[in-house]
């Protein structure tokens, strides 16, 4: 994978807002209580896109900082020692 962050964020947007609310539950029903469920049902899908919007625009995560050198380069990001 060798593309910018900024795209990478636009595909995962993209494929969030392909998604029913309800199909972020598929497989982790089983481990939530009641409360989490409504949350997630509720709020989960639409508050994640408008992060990964807000990071988008400002530029807040540095990959280089949190992760090996090898996602560095897939990010084309500066790795700083």
């Amino acid at each position: 994978m060798n593309m910018l962050l900024a795209d990478y964020l636009q595909k995962c947007i993209e494929q969030l807002e392909s998604m029913s609310d309800k199909g972020l539950l598929n497989g982790l029903g089983e481990l939530m209580d009641k409360d989490i469920k409504k949350f997630v049902r509720a709020n989960l899908r639409t508050e994640t896109i408008a992060l990964l919007k807000f990071y988008k625009e400002f530029h807040l995560i540095k990959i280089h900082t949190c992760f090996p050198s090898r996602y560095s380069a897939a990010f084309k990001l500066p790795l700083r020692r």
